[in-house]
């Protein structure tokens, strides 16, 4: 579980990061992978996290 939760926090910190034009996705995500050594599923996930929210960004807007 906790795994999880440092996936979830790190996938947070890197849209965060992007939002503020501290980086780009792809340059995060590849340092967040040599950093971490999670298995091809939670970089898949984590993966999917930033590019969907990134994704769908105006519409979560809306929504709040």
């Amino acid at each position: 579980m906790a795994k999880s939760l440092s996936l979830r926090q790190t996938a947070l910190k890197i849209f965060s990061l992007v939002l503020r034009g501290q980086g780009f996705a792809s340059e995060q995500l590849d340092l967040s992978f040599k950093k971490q050594n999670w298995d091809l599923r939670d970089k898949g996930l984590l993966t999917e996290i930033i590019y969907g929210s990134l994704r769908h960004k105006l519409y979560l807007e809306s929504l709040l």
